[in-house]
């Protein structure tokens, strides 16, 4: 058996994304795991082109990392298809007639270590301050839970702090009317993103901008150190 890990994005377009991905590789590079390498839902490299040279190179078990927050449509079915897999559930495939086997990681989820990550970089709550937690968002329920997991964190750290989308759920526009009503005129937008592109950043700002409100864009999640040990864990040991 010779093992490898797939860094699997959504888009090579993103510039963040890609950045991001390529610090993951290096990170776990560094850490001693074995051929890693990262590959793409849309773009190239294809994850399904990568994970076809991985193998021409002799791996024949992938751990591979879905680069999602939350799990929904792209990670249990879309990126798994790709790569040729029923699902995320899949456990092997079949390359040039022969079998491959895969273990296809769950999404980010809820983490207690980027949550702590999330309260260090805002730092302790302020009369007049608040938070707004932004995702992407998805029509199934499991991402507005888990963006929630962490704004409930937030809640019960003493800040004023609630969820937005930019696709399916409340917007940072709808979200920013009501906390407005609180007493919140400076809030930290904290990017629930693995690499916001700056379309969605502009798209942040600029939905704040005609509200008279004192806005930071807050680190990206995926910037913490947490956020790389919560990936790493995914990966099974000695790989």
């Amino acid at each position: 058996m010779k093992t490898g890990v797939i860094v699997y994005g959504t888009d090579s377009d993103n510039p963040s994304e890609c950045a991001t991905i390529e610090s993951i590789v290096s990170f776990l590079d560094a850490r001693g795991h074995k051929n890693v390498r990262a590959g793409f839902y849309h773009g190239d490299p294809g994850a399904d082109k990568v994970m076809y040279e991985m193998f021409e190179d002799g791996v024949d078990t992938f751990a591979i990392l879905p680069m999602v927050l939350a799990e929904g449509r792209m990670s249990i079915w879309l990126m798994p298809e790709k790569i040729h897999l029923p699902d995320n559930c899949g456990s092997w495939t079949i390359i040039d007639g022969k079998d491959v086997a895969t273990r296809f990681a769950t999404a980010l989820g809820f983490d207690v270590g980027i949550a702590s990550d999330i309260l260090k970089s805002i730092g302790s709550p302020e009369r007049g301050k608040g938070v707004i937690l932004i995702a992407r968002g998805s029509p199934l329920s499991i991402c507005e839970k888990t963006v929630r997991s962490y704004v409930k964190f937030l809640q019960e750290a003493g800040w004023t702090a609630e969820c937005a989308f930019m696709k399916h759920g409340r917007t940072i526009h709808e979200v920013i009317e009501d906390i407005s009503s609180k007493g919140i005129n400076d809030i930290c937008v904290v990017p629930m993103f693995i690499g916001p592109s700056e379309k969605t950043l502009d798209a942040i700002t600029g939905s704040t901008s005609d509200k008279g409100m004192k806005i930071n864009i807050c680190p990206k999640i995926s910037e913490f150190d947490s956020f790389l040990a919560a990936l790493e864990s995914k990966i099974p040991n000695g790989w």
